[in-house]
């Protein structure tokens, strides 16, 4: 696998925006196909930090000076903390998940440490950060089951599971036997031909009374049954954009018929593009007509598709394979006899095998096909 590679067909595609310098990427942005698969990432970091989960959890955006540094783990929340505590009874646990849409050079330094390429090292970052505040007595175990799941995340939208694993737990702090009072962290990587990647850290933090005010600790206080305690912190941080480079890099297949990105259905930016397959051109108009019908039935459900003009002239096998190349999980093919019998045959870009369905039955089935994972 090629780094290179990757990047120029991504930028033939639209997804990055690379600036070379010779061989070398010095500077990387997304272009209009990426920004559709960075809103996916988004979308799919949500609803697990949020909505699925058993804990109640708020989000909130917080905007951090770029030079300005988190002094401790509490800052930006204080009012988001001493609502959603509010909301739960003052009981633990509960969460917040925060997107940190700024950059903020301790997050950027705490992610980008030990990055193998300057890709990986984009100038502009957004943070999506979960922080769970959990009772003393169950910080470890939150932390251990946190590092679990999350690895699981990633692995869920991955076409190579196993280049995804846990680094070593590091430790430092006083290890107090009875509450478990030492810091522990643990990164998520991916192993690429290049190198390792640290995509997410995970860390747990017995707060620290030294780097807070009276009042933050007054705040910070939260029912454990009866008791009132100062709640452990299970933080899992990483960076969206890191997050999607490496779901492209993890996508790309190369074999010596064809390139391809096997995007999950889930992330790829366009859910079904179109491919005319003709044998009379004098019915290419009327087909495209239904093209666009179908085009419009499937936006309406929410599913994005790529309609293009020359559908009905290039070969049946080259846009197939533009389509693969740009991660489109289904394509549909309609052919001189969709306008007799309204059948379109559904390519599947994973398995190559094509299905007959009923025009009628298209925007159903497809969001049937991509609604799950």
């Amino acid at each position: 696998m090629s780094l290179k590679k990757i990047l120029h067909l991504c930028e033939k595609h639209g997804f990055v925006k690379p600036l070379w310098h010779g061989s070398e990427v010095t500077r990387l942005n997304f272009g209009p196909v990426g920004e559709f698969l960075v809103n996916n990432v988004r979308q799919e970091w949500h609803y697990s930090s949020v909505v699925n989960r058993d804990e109640n959890f708020y989000p909130v955006q917080s905007r951090l000076n770029r030079s300005d540094g988190l002094t401790n783990d509490f800052d930006g929340i204080h009012e988001t903390y001493d609502h959603i505590k509010s909301l739960c009874n003052g009981t633990l646990p509960f969460g917040i998940a925060q997107t940190i849409a700024d950059d903020n050079l301790m997050l950027k330094n705490r992610l980008q440490a030990e990055q193998p390429h300057q890709v990986f090292k984009p100038d502009h970052q957004t943070f999506l950060r979960s922080l769970l505040f959990v009772s003393p007595n169950d910080g470890r175990q939150a932390f251990y089951t946190w590092q679990q799941k999350r690895k699981m995340w990633w692995r869920k939208f991955s076409s190579h599971p196993g280049r995804f694993s846990l680094s070593d737990i590091k430790e430092s702090g006083m290890n107090d036997k009875i509450n478990d009072s030492s810091d522990l962290m643990v990164n998520i990587l991916a192993e690429f031909d290049w190198g390792s990647t640290t995509i997410e850290t995970i860390r747990l933090l017995p707060l620290n009374l030294g780097d807070l005010s009276d009042k933050q600790i007054e705040i910070l206080k939260a029912k454990d049954g009866r008791k009132q305690v100062l709640p452990f912190l299970v933080e899992c941080i990483l960076s969206l954009e890191i997050a999607s480079l490496v779901f492209l890099c993890d996508a790309f297949l190369e074999n010596s018929r064809r390139q391809l990105l096997r995007l999950h259905r889930r992330l790829s930016p366009i859910k079904a593009g179109f491919v005319i397959s003709l044998t009379d051109s004098t019915v290419a108009d009327r087909l495209l007509d239904v093209a666009r019908h179908l085009s419009r039935s499937l936006r309406q459900n929410g599913l994005t598709t790529l309609l293009l003009s020359d559908i009905a002239k290039k070969s049946h096998d080259s846009q197939l394979a533009r389509n693969d190349e740009m991660g489109i999980p289904f394509t549909i093919v309609l052919t001189d006899s969709t306008l007799n019998d309204g059948i379109i045959w559904m390519y599947s870009r994973e398995t190559t095998l094509k299905e007959q369905v009923h025009i009628s039955k298209v925007p159903e089935y497809m969001t049937l096909l991509v609604k799950n994972y």
